[in-house]
């Protein structure tokens, strides 16, 4: 998951369109970032001298993945996913001094992957839950 301060989510991607993933730098890093006070979701490519983040989304408070079998029982092997949820939590940019948010928020699984801190209950935010079939995995 994607919650914390330094929480990074690594993967293999095609980052330079060749056609193949086994380029030096075609290790893609998606992680949340602090930039002005504000968090995002951003993506690296590693080995990439000089790029910046690119900013994917911003005001992003929660990114949590939960891995299932075919059968959709919650997995740990890396050899057994066949399904993923996806969870995202955004908020607002600014505050609303009428609101209070005094929620959890639960992924499709029931899993709480952000819970509303005093510091910041005066936000706006929209939860939002796929559940994605991984193609071709396990032929």
């Amino acid at each position: 998951d994607l919650t914390g301060d330094d929480t990074d989510l690594d993967g293999v991607g095609e980052g330079d369109s060749d056609g193949d993933t086994c380029d030096p730098d075609e290790r893609i890093t998606y992680k949340r970032q602090e930039v002005d006070g504000v968090w995002m979701l951003v993506r690296e490519r590693n080995n990439v001298s000089g790029e910046l983040p690119m900013p994917i989304a911003e005001n992003i408070e929660a990114v949590f993945f939960e891995y299932l079998d075919g059968d959709g029982a919650v997995v740990t092997s890396i050899g057994s996913i066949r399904q993923v949820v996806i969870t995202v939590v955004a908020r607002t940019a600014r505050p609303d001094a009428n609101y209070t948010d005094t929620n959890s928020y639960q992924s499709l699984l029931g899993t709480t992957v952000f819970t509303v801190t005093p510091a910041v209950e005066h936000y706006r935010r929209r939860l939002m839950s796929v559940q994605v079939e991984c193609r071709n995995i396990g032929l």
